[in-house]
């Protein structure tokens, strides 16, 4: 088994934070491999560097452990990232 790490360079590479983090319970953006494609609904963010590298990872910093990928990255990793399920 391979483990990987994502290391978030907030100097260096654009963050993303909540924008009214008051309506959003923090559970809902854990990341806790349970699905959420039913019942999610997008929250609404914002840059704060905007100058900064956008990069293929980004921090949504209000909410320790969680990973935000854009397109490409997604792409690229949806092997390591799909959820599999034991039968």
């Amino acid at each position: 088994m391979r483990i990987y790490r994502v290391r978030v360079d907030v100097n260096a590479f654009q963050s993303l934070f909540l924008e009214n983090r008051e309506e959003w319970c923090l559970d809902d953006v854990t990341c806790d491999c349970s699905p959420r494609a039913g019942d999610w609904t997008t929250p609404q963010v914002y840059v704060l560097k905007p100058k900064l590298n956008k990069g293929n990872f980004s921090a949504l910093n209000d909410c320790v452990g969680t990973l935000v990928v854009d397109a490409v990255a997604l792409e690229e990793l949806r092997d390591l990232l799909q959820q599999t399920r034991n039968a």
